[in-house]
C-alpha cells in the first residue's frame, strides 16, 4: 500500500501510471520539507532515488540531512546565470523569485525577506545526469515556472512525466499560459489536471496516458499519512490525544514516583520495623535471662541469708561455746581451786568446825520447818471439815497479824483463794492435796 504525503495526491496519480518501474528516478523542483507535502518521498519509501533542487537554505540542510543517499542541489532554476533575489517567506512554501508575487503575499499580511541564491538552468540540471532516465519531472517554484520551462533548452532530455503548478500562487486562477506553449513543443501533451497542477506525459510514453483517466480513488490502494492536510482535524485530536496520553503519563511516571517513594519509606520502615523487632526479641531474650538471673539471684540471696543467719547461730552457738568454755575453766580452776583447799592443812583442821556449824543451822531451822509442816497439815485437816474452818475463820480475824502472815503462807503453797465477797477460804491444790492425803494417810473425798 502507498503512503501519500503529497498536498493534492499528486504522488498517487504518478504512482498509478509508473509504480511498474522499479527504483526510478525523479527530478523535484522546488521540494521544500522532506516529509510535508513531499511528492518524492513515496516514492522514495518505495525505493526510488532523485534529486531535489531547492534555493531556501533551511530546507535544503533539512532535505541533506533526511536523504543523505540523495542529491540537494542548494539552487534556483532560471535563465540568468549567477545569484538572483529570492524572497523568503520562512517556515512556508510560499517562497518566491517573483517581486510581484512576494508584494502579493505582502498585502496578505505575509511578510518576506530577500536573500541571494544561487541559479542554473534547468538545462544545465539535466547536464548533470546524461545517462539517467528521468521518470517525473515535478515543478513547483510559485510563480516561476516559465522561467525553469524556459531554460530547459537545448536539453535533450526528455521525462516520462511532468507535473507543473498551474494556477496563481494561494488561488484557483489558472496560471499556465505563458509557459505551456513551450512544454508542447518539446513534445509533451497534457493528460490531467487535478484543480492545481497540470500533468504532461511525453509522447514518447503514449502507454501510460490511460493512468491519467481520473481522480485518486479506492482502487489506488493508498493511505494519507498523518501530515496531510486532508487528515489534519484528526492529526489535530491525535495530537490532543498524545498530549493528554503525555500527560496521563507524566501522571503515571510521577505517581510511580511517588509510590516508588512511599515504596522506599515503606520498605524503610519495615526494615526498621524488623531490626526493631530483632532488637526486642533480643532484648526479651536478655529479660528472659536477666529474670532468671534474678531467680538465681534471689536463690542465692535465699542461700546468702540462711548462711548468715546459719552464721549468726553458728557465731551465737561459738558464743555460747566460748562461754561454756570459759566456764568449764572456771569450773574447773574452782574445782582445782576446790582440790587445793581441800586438801590444805587449814581445811583438814577446820573440817570438824564446819560439821558442827552445819548441825547448829539444822538443829536451828527445826522450828521453823515443824512450824510450816504443822501449818501444811493443818490447813489440809481444815480443808475437809468445814464447821472447823468457818471456827478458825472467826478466831483468825481477832488476830489481824496473824491472819495476814496465815495468808501470806497459805498463798505462797498455793492452798488458799481470797474471796471478796464471802472473806477468805481455802481452796488447796489438788496435787498437794492427794499428796497430803497420801501422806496423813486419809481417805479421798
Amino acid at each position: 500500500m502507498l503512503v501519500s504525503y503529497a498536498q493534492n495526491f499528486e504522488d498517487v496519480i504518478l504512482w498509478r501510471a509508473l509504480k511498474h518501474v522499479a527504483q526510478g528516478f525523479y527530478v523535484d523542483i522546488g521540494a521544500q520539507d522532506p516529509v510535508i507535502d513531499s511528492v518524492s518521498l513515496a516514492f522514495y519509501e518505495k525505493g526510488w532515488r532523485g534529486v531535489h533542487v531547492e534555493p531556501v537554505p533551511a530546507y535544503a540542510a533539512k532535505l541533506r540531512d533526511a536523504r543523505m543517499d540523495e542529491d540537494v542541489i542548494e539552487a534556483a532554476i532560471a535563465q540568468s546565470q549567477g545569484p538572483i533575489a529570492l524572497f523568503e517567506i520562512p517556515e512556508t512554501g510560499l517562497s518566491t523569485g517573483k517581486d510581484e508575487i512576494a508584494q502579493l503575499h505582502a498585502k496578505s499580511g505575509i511578510a518576506s525577506k530577500s536573500i541571494k541564491v544561487t541559479a542554473l538552468s534547468l538545462s544545465e540540471l539535466f547536464a548533470r545526469y546524461p545517462n539517467r532516465e528521468i521518470h517525473w519531472l515535478k515543478i513547483d517554484v510559485e510563480g516561476m515556472e516559465d522561467e525553469v520551462i524556459a531554460s530547459w533548452q537545448p536539453s535533450t532530455s526528455r521525462p516520462w512525466v511532468v507535473v507543473v503548478e498551474s494556477t496563481v500562487p494561494r488561488s484557483q486562477q489558472p496560471d499556465y499560459a505563458s509557459w505551456e506553449p513551450t512544454l508542447l513543443s518539446l513534445g509533451y501533451e497534457f493528460v490531467y489536471f487535478d484543480g492545481l497542477n497540470r500533468f504532461y506525459v511525453h509522447r514518447d510514453r503514449e502507454q501510460l496516458r490511460p493512468a491519467f483517466g481520473s481522480g485518486p480513488n479506492s482502487f489506488d490502494d493508498f493511505t494519507l499519512s498523518g501530515r496531510s492536510k486532508f487528515t489534519r482535524t484528526l492529526a489535530e485530536e491525535i495530537a490532543g490525544l498524545k498530549n493528554e496520553v503525555g500527560r496521563l503519563n507524566h501522571s503515571i511516571v510521577e505517581t510511580e514516583k511517588a509510590h516508588t517513594a512511599e515504596r522506599s519509606v515503606l520498605v524503610e520502615r519495615v526494615s526498621q520495623a524488623e531490626r526493631q523487632a530483632t532488637l526486642v526479641g533480643s532484648l526479651v531474650e536478655r529479660v528472659s535471662q536477666a529474670e532468671q538471673q534474678a531467680t538465681l539471684v534471689g536463690s542465692l540471696i535465699e542461700r546468702v541469708s540462711r548462711a548468715e543467719q546459719q552464721a549468726t547461730l553458728v557465731g551465737s552457738l561459738v558464743e555460747r561455746i566460748s562461754q561454756a568454755e570459759r566456764q568449764v575453766m572456771l569450773v574447773e580452776q574452782l574445782s582445782r581451786d576446790l582440790q587445793l583447799i581441800q586438801s590444805s592443812t587449814s581445811w583438814r583442821l577446820t573440817g570438824p568446825l564446819r560439821s558442827f556449824k552445819r548441825s547448829v543451822r539444822s538443829v536451828a531451822a527445826w522450828p521453823r520447818t515443824i512450824t510450816r509442816y504443822g501449818l501444811e497439815h493443818a490447813l489440809a485437816w481444815l480443808r475437809c471439815r468445814p464447821r472447823t474452818k468457818a471456827l478458825a475463820k472467826s478466831i483468825l480475824r481477832f488476830f489481824s497479824p496473824f491472819e495476814r502472815r496465815f495468808l501470806a503462807f497459805s498463798r505462797a503453797r498455793r492452798t488458799l483463794i481470797v474471796d471478796v465477797d464471802t472473806g477468805w477460804t481455802l481452796e488447796p491444790d489438788r496435787k498437794i492435796l492427794s499428796e497430803w492425803r497420801k501422806q496423813l494417810r486419809l481417805p479421798h473425798s
